[in-house]
């Protein structure tokens, strides 16, 4: 009895494994990068007809980040400038964010009004760049520089968790950017196994689409910086920047995300400007959101100017 019972399940197990190989080699043909729906891939990046590796590299504790000291970005993590690296008598003004911030519309704009006789603006923004990721490159990079005034732009697909990055055969850039905690991941095997991607997006499916381990560690995130900040007398300034879509239009998941920023920053005491208003007025004087048709993640030059002008009456900079 006990010889059958041990045949059996060593029959059963070996039945499972087989079955769960030829899924994972059926998948990882058609579609060797599917999440699911669970998660997301960042897929420009792979997709990219650009040689990545010469712009990122991969890093503990960011999964990417751009190469440093290098035609692109300065040692310090800012997109190179012609600013002298020791302060002189001007405000240093740092940018941190994603593509947003990278792009630089808004700061060009903001620079417009502001000028440049007191101010110097320093861009540390990263392209797919999440919040966890911002503040992780501030601390260890960005704040050799000792800015006096730090403007974080949050986007509202920023609840992320820190990604899953690595170069696959072909030397592409691959990044996962899981709503999933990775403490409750096995990296290594979301990385190389759909069967495993599947499961994560069979357990997660009841759960809601903006993770509260991930808002809970973006919270405790920004709580860093602002204290980080706050030691040496640097001002914290975040810009919340609307999905770019006319707000009827917004996805549930936008507004619960938009509900959530809005909440974190508060019980934070962190002071924040909201750009949905001045978004609004962009709509109703039909003024163009989008850098390119369809793109809500990216503003265009010209509601950058609207956000600027807003950010300017309302004192972002201060007197």
């Amino acid at each position: 009895m006990i010889k059958r019972f041990i045949s059996n399940t060593l029959l059963v197990i070996c039945s499972i494994v087989v079955t769960l190989i030829i899924i994972e080699s059926v998948i990882k043909l058609a579609k060797p990068y599917t999440t699911f729906g669970a998660n997301s891939e960042i897929k420009w990046m792979r997709e990219s007809d650009a040689s990545l590796t010469k712009t990122y590299t991969l890093e503990e504790g960011f999964g990417f980040r751009p190469i440093l000291n290098a035609s692109t970005y300065s040692q310090y993590g800012t997109l190179r400038n012609e600013y002298p690296f020791n302060k002189g008598s001007k405000t240093r003004l740092l940018f941190i964010g994603d593509s947003v911030t990278a792009r630089g519309k808004i700061m060009r704009a903001l620079a417009e009004y502001y000028g440049n006789n007191k101010y110097e603006y320093w861009n540390a923004g990263v392209e797919s760049f999440n919040t966890l990721q911002e503040v992780a490159f501030y601390k260890k990079y960005n704040q050799a520089i000792e800015p006096d005034h730090v403007i974080l732009t949050f986007h509202q697909n920023d609840y992320t968790t820190t990604p899953i990055a690595f170069f696959n055969k072909d030397n592409k850039l691959v990044v996962y950017a899981p709503n999933t905690p990775l403490d409750d991941l096995t990296p290594w095997l979301y990385k190389n196994s759909v069967v495993y991607r599947l499961y994560i997006r069979v357990i997660t499916s009841f759960q809601p689409k903006i993770n509260q381990h991930i808002v809970d560690e973006i919270k405790n995130s920004l709580q860093d910086l602002n204290n980080t900040l706050a030691k040496k007398n640097i001002r914290l300034s975040v810009i919340l920047l609307p999905h770019l879509d006319s707000y009827p239009e917004w996805s549930q998941q936008d507004m619960m995300a938009r509900s959530k920023i809005k909440e974190t920053l508060d019980s934070l005491d962190i002071v924040y400007y909201d750009l949905l208003e001045p978004m609004n007025n962009a709509v109703a004087n039909n003024i163009n959101l989008n850098e390119s048709p369809g793109d809500t993640a990216h503003p265009s030059s010209d509601v950058a100017n609207v956000f600027a002008q807003y950010l300017y009456e309302n004192n972002l900079l201060g007197q």
